[in-house]
């Protein structure tokens, strides 16, 4: 009980909300005025456009977005339609997104596509189709995916509702959208180089053959290159493994290739899980990092510096930057501009992996 001897009722009172007509009687101008300085158009005076946002700060004035999107058409959502959403890497991706989206006066809506864990890469098909299904139902004003084959007609429903929608990371040409991608081949051809330049000649390639996943097919052409370019000629058959690019995978892998191999000084992977799953299998095998083998990953996910045994070599995809590009791009595709297509370049790492 209260003082007054009555029960709280547990209720917490909720906060009038302050409006424009609230803000227009302080500042004593038209509810026009106040709704052309809130949205900053129309030719309004400095003096005037000072003291209605004076006043708006001082009620602390919250837009309303849902009556906003009511007479502007818009939700001022973004959807976001990607896998694994626990993922540092991924979260790097959204949190350059949602950067951007406070900067534009936009919110992200999350909508995984990926909840049974089937593979490292993989997405579960009916999942995807239904989280844009939910992104479509919400009515946001854009989407973002990564996109799997198997699921075009879903994608190309999205388009046909005349939402803005781009992909990342990987393309499927026919949907004739545009992509914020990133130069795979060249990252993993620098990394090869690297390795090749300090006398490394037996490289072990851990990958992931599927023709879904373009990314880990770029890397593999990279380590292709690197190899053929300057004249060199590797057993690729010997020296390249496909696994699930987990860390189980790259350390089951490894050991195999090693196996077969056992001359190789040098493991590259077509991710940092199965990097490390690889340096965990080479230490239990007796092998020194760097001094007996190199290891090097690719993603540069944040454990990658923080490993306890060695630091891992890899190489880094500018994620929060692809996150602030889809944002602008869905920006600027909802409200009618065009925008082609981007290729970032990624950076080669060096920690103590590798040597």
């Amino acid at each position: 009980m209260d003082e007054s001897g009555s029960r709280p009722s547990g209720k917490i009172k909720k906060k009038k909300r302050v409006t424009i007509k609230d803000i227009a009687a302080q500042a004593e101008v038209s509810l026009r005025t106040v709704s052309l300085v809130l949205n900053d158009s129309g030719s309004i005076s400095d003096a005037t456009r000072k003291k209605v946002l004076s006043i708006a700060r001082k009620l602390d004035y919250r837009p309303n977005l849902m009556a906003r999107g009511l007479v502007s058409d818009q939700s001022y959502l973004f959807g976001v339609n990607l896998p694994y959403l626990d993922l540092s890497f991924v979260h790097t991706i959204i949190a350059g997104m949602e950067r951007k989206c406070i900067e534009l006066n936009y919110a992200v809506l999350l909508a995984s596509t990926k909840f049974s864990d089937i593979s490292f890469l993989d997405s579960d098909i009916p999942t995807i189709e239904k989280s844009l299904e939910r992104l479509m139902y919400r009515q946001v004003d854009g989407i973002v995916c990564l996109p799997d084959r198997r699921a075009i007609k879903s994608y190309k429903e999205v388009i046909r509702q005349g939402i803005p929608i781009i992909q990342i990371l990987r393309t499927i040409p026919e949907l004739a959208i545009p992509s914020i991608t990133v130069n795979n081949e060249q990252g993993m051809y620098r990394a090869v180089q690297y390795l090749l330049d300090r006398g490394h000649e037996r490289i072990g390639f851990l990958t992931y053959r599927d023709p879904h996943f373009e990314e880990v097919a770029d890397r593999y052409k990279g380590y292709v290159r690197a190899y053929t370019e300057g004249g060199r000629w590797t057993d690729f058959k010997r020296f390249v493994i496909s696994c699930d690019l987990t860390f189980k995978g790259g350390y089951g892998a490894a050991k195999k290739i090693l196996a077969r191999n056992p001359g190789l000084s040098a493991i590259v992977a077509a991710t940092d899980y199965a990097a490390m799953g690889a340096m965990r299998a080479c230490v239990e095998m007796g092998k020194r990092i760097p001094e007996d083998i190199s290891i090097v990953g690719y993603d540069n996910m944040e454990f990658t510096e923080l490993q306890g045994y060695r630091t891992l070599t890899t190489v880094s995809q500018p994620k929060e930057q692809v996150g602030i590009l889809a944002a602008e791009y869905l920006y600027r595709m909802a409200h009618g501009e065009k925008v082609t297509s981007a290729v970032l370049e990624p950076e080669l790492i060096l920690r103590e992996s590798s040597v």
